[in-house]
């Protein structure tokens, strides 16, 4: 059985305001259904999107310092 997270706990986890969680959400960033008015995430789809955001930040961190060093 999978396990869901709510707005409140996301926004935790991620250490930014529910306001901001709600706005990925709108914007299809991140998986999440809508239970009536309770709005919930899959667990492991949220660590999946956590994991490739780090990811990018990382490559794209590494793609600026070896352009910076180049100059």
């Amino acid at each position: 059985m999978s396990t869901w997270l709510n707005v409140k706990t996301v926004a935790k986890r991620m250490a930014v305001s529910e306001r901001f969680v709600y706005s990925l959400i709108a914007a299809n960033e991140f998986p999440a259904v809508r239970l009536g008015r309770a709005v919930r995430g899959p667990a492991d789809a949220f660590e999946q999107w956590l994991a490739d955001k780090e990811e990018a930040a990382k490559d794209k961190n590494n793609e600026f310092g070896s352009k910076a060093r180049s100059i």
